[in-house]
């Protein structure tokens, strides 16, 4: 296990808080100079059976840092020393509003020749991202709610909405505690699985039988947008639901690419922020129990709503996806997954990105050693539609590299989504274009002009489900 220390003046400036010592999390899956840490598991292929779905609001016993922005409008310019020797670095949130949640979503699978049917597992947390350690975290308590090692790479997928107003505490990860105000809390991140145990009991016993899929697609051009000028915008939403019998749709996948953050670096607000609008708004509309918000392209992605209050510009979206004509419903249920795993090209920051092209002389910068080794993905192909997620945030242009990759393995028919922030976090992943323009997304490209390059010709050789 590699350590790192971070104090003193020099790098306070640099990293804007404190002195942390923390230990290198093992990868997801084994690597040359890590331990194996979940098992990847055999690929599932079968029908959908049932569906279940229930979630919970997350709020902490006491206030605490929230995780997502890690610049001086959060952070203690000296890190407060409290009773008991605990310190804090970065300022705890002040007031509540729509607080974030935990979803987690149970899929019963009936595969050919098998003695018993196996469920797979969605679980979405209302978090800026999910790093190695919290998957292994969730992994654990599957296991333990389940009574059976029941959770792998290839049924168990954790994902976050990307919400930067959510707790922090809950990472392991010395790169989130050192850039992104999360230094790991251990009781409430115990207090975050517990919560989570219970979502996934309530799924379980809340499992209702699945007749149809059906999916709404729309486009929301003036509702999306680049963050940044002359970048390609995806503006794509569609809907996917599972339904009963009668119609109603226990739940509901909201496939999208919008940054959550109504509320900026300065208000210290425990929020689940622009999710929580989306999937009331939409939930309610279609009459949906149950609305998760997935992200596809989010790298460049944000809201365009500085005329509209969030519940309002959420309301336009469920309408747009109202009115759109592109509806489809199949009595086909099949789904089938797969996982693999990438290397990835070694760590370096595009300091020049961040208009500080000096800055790599002046600073060691140690945490990259504590990076990901590894881009671990995974397959949901249901029916004919191929879902693909992948760690980290993808703009609209590396996402485009990735798919033309596959565009001569999908059948007639066939279509595909990317969807980020699956797993663990690998910073932004854009075309070698954008790369060399100066902007946060390039600064943040933690894998170099090539990395994305380097995963789209990998994934060339990862087997499709």
């Amino acid at each position: 296990m590699k350590k790192f220390l971070r104090c003193g003046i020099l790098s306070s400036i640099v990293l804007l808080g404190g002195c942390e010592i923390r230990s290198r999390i093992p990868d997801l899956v084994p690597s040359p100079n890590s331990s194996p840490a979940l098992n990847q598991g055999i690929p599932l292929k079968g029908n959908i059976v049932r569906v279940g779905a229930a979630r919970a609001e997350f709020i902490p016993e006491r206030p605490t840092a929230l995780s997502g922005y890690g610049g001086v409008a959060r952070r203690f310019l000296f890190p407060l020393f409290a009773k008991g020797g605990e310190i804090s670095f970065c300022r705890p949130y002040e007031k509540i509003v729509q607080p974030p949640k935990i979803k987690t979503a149970v899929f019963e699978i009936r595969q050919s020749n098998a003695l018993e049917n196996q469920n797979l597992f969605l679980v979405s947390l209302d978090l800026v991202a999910v790093t190695s350690d919290m998957t292994q975290k969730i992994h654990a308590a599957i296991d333990e709610v389940t009574g059976k090692k029941s959770a792998n790479l290839n049924n168990t997928l954790v994902v976050a909405t990307h919400t930067h107003s959510g707790p922090a505490g809950l990472s392991e990860n010395p790169l989130w505690s050192a850039f992104v105000c999360d230094q790991y809390n251990p009781p409430l991140a115990n207090a975050y699985v517990s919560v989570f145990k219970d979502t996934l009991r309530r799924a379980l016993g809340q499992l209702q039988n699945v007749e149809s899929i059906s999916t709404r697609a729309s486009e929301a051009a003036q509702l999306l947008k680049s963050r940044f000028e002359g970048m390609r915008a995806n503006n794509d939403v569609s809907l996917l639901s599972f339904n009963t019998a009668n119609a109603r749709a226990p739940l509901a996948l909201l496939r999208m690419a919008v940054h959550p953050t109504s509320y900026g670096p300065s208000d210290l607000v425990l929020s689940a922020d622009l999710v929580a609008p989306l999937e009331q708004a939409v939930g309610s509309a279609f009459d949906l129990e149950n609305v998760f918000l997935l992200q596809t392209e989010i790298g460049n992605m944000t809201a365009n709503n500085s005329n509209l209050s969030n519940d309002m510009w959420a309301k336009n979206v469920a309408e747009a996806l109202r009115n759109t004509q592109s509806i489809s419903s199949s009595n086909n249920l099949t789904m089938s997954t797969s996982a693999g795993t990438i290397e990835l090209p070694s760590a370096r920051i595009n300091w020049s990105g961040c208009g500080a092209s000096q800055a790599d002389t002046l600073v060691g910068v140690r945490v990259l050693e504590n990076l990901p080794q590894q881009a671990h993905l995974t397959f949901w192909r249901i029916n004919d539609e191929l879902n693909l997620f992948l760690p980290g945030e993808w703009t609209t242009s590396g996402a485009t590299e990735v798919k033309n990759a596959f565009a001569s393995r999908l059948a007639a028919g066939q279509t595909m989504k990317l969807h980020s922030l699956a797993h663990d976090y690998t910073g932004y992943h854009l075309s070698r274009s954008d790369y060399g323009s100066k902007a946060l997304e390039s600064c943040s490209s933690l894998y170099g002009a090539d990395g994305t390059y380097v995963l789209s010709s990998g994934l060339a050789e990862i087997p499709l489900p």
